[in-house]
């Protein structure tokens, strides 16, 4: 999270140098001295420009503005929704070690992503901002066009960490809310044979169920004695040497 906060702060002072820039040589955002009068006047930057000028329809301003509040309302359920899962039950200790285990786990996954995915935006960033300058466009336009890449990329990747972060809290909380558990309930049948029944194994041909489960594919269904709801999921044997790679991985 600190990474983050770091790379907000990058582009908030970004920003402001930007303005900065504008603001001390207004005359620089409308190009060149030799530029006509009207062109100077058409390269001007006018703050809210759609709500001021007559250019555009009521409707299209109602419509802008209306896209603003439903974007705050998006943000502000978001968070209604965070503080939501933040309050729940985190389990017991152990589980809460093992969901700092997958945490650490998936940032060091980010973070490794990040390195280079984040050497190729600044490298993007300064590419369009000279390209820019080089084809003649008035500084303002430069500035505009890297600055709005940049943003846009740190926030791709900020909500990158964001989800990530969220789904491991959530995974937890998700966990210590479960359903309670009768083992005297589970059953389980490979195929058509039951192999596993109300808590206790049951008799079964081995050599019938062996030649099941030496399928390409086959079914396993597990009854939780609990409710009326179903799942379906895929899954895969594991070799030997995938076990072996996993067991030595360390975060």
């Amino acid at each position: 999270m600190k990474r983050i906060w770091v790379v907000a702060l990058l582009i908030a002072g970004v920003l402001a140098a930007s303005v900065w820039s504008f603001t001390a040589n207004p005359e620089s955002a409308t190009g060149p001295a030799s530029v006509s009068a009207v062109a100077e006047k058409g390269s001007e930057i006018t703050l809210l420009e759609l709500l001021v000028s007559n250019k555009y329809a009521s409707y299209e301003k109602v419509a802008m503005v209306t896209n603003v509040f439903i974007s705050l309302a998006g943000l502000a359920y978001a968070l209604l929704l965070v503080k939501q899962v933040r309050e729940a039950d985190q389990g017991t200790a152990r589980m809460q070690e093992i969901a700092h285990a997958v945490r650490e786990g998936a940032n060091a996954y980010l973070y490794q992503q990040f390195r280079v995915v984040g050497l190729l935006i600044v490298v993007i960033t300064v590419v369009l901002f000279f390209a820019a300058k080089a084809s003649g466009a008035a500084p303002a336009i430069a500035w505009g066009r890297a600055i709005v890449f940049l943003v846009g990329s740190t926030f791709s990747a900020t909500v990158g960490f964001v989800g990530m972060r969220l789904a491991t809290t959530g995974n937890l909380r998700v966990a210590a809310a479960g359903v309670k558990l009768n083992p005297a309930k589970l059953s389980c049948k490979i195929g058509g044979i039951t192999v596993f029944k109300n808590g206790a194994p049951r008799k079964f041909d081995e050599k019938k169920a062996s030649s099941i489960i030496s399928q390409a594919k086959h079914t396993i269904t597990v009854d939780l004695g609990v409710g009326r709801a179903g799942d379906f999921c895929y899954g895969c044997d594991l070799s030997a040497e995938y076990v072996r790679i996993n067991a030595e991985y360390r975060t």
